[in-house]
């Protein structure tokens, strides 16, 4: 495991603008390793967080889990 690289971990960040007003955001893919989180992740998500509080903008996150009744019928 510790051989296998993925590129971005896991994990994407960004920013744009919703309405005129600059927003951050990440996603956590969890076809990536089932979802886990590694340092490389933790350390993308804190810079966008750090991005976000230096400009006083807002910052979404979205996660995917393989929970639910939908997901165990498709695995």
């Amino acid at each position: 495991m510790e051989k296998k690289k993925i590129p971005g971990d896991g994990v994407v960040t960004g920013y744009g603008t919703i309405n005129g007003r600059l927003t951050f955001v990440f996603s956590q893919d969890f076809t990536v390793f089932g979802g886990s989180l590694s340092g490389p992740f933790g350390q993308k998500v804190c810079e966008i967080m750090d991005l976000a509080m230096k400009n006083g903008a807002p910052i979404i996150g979205l996660n995917m889990t393989l929970e639910g009744p939908e997901f165990k019928r498709a695995w």
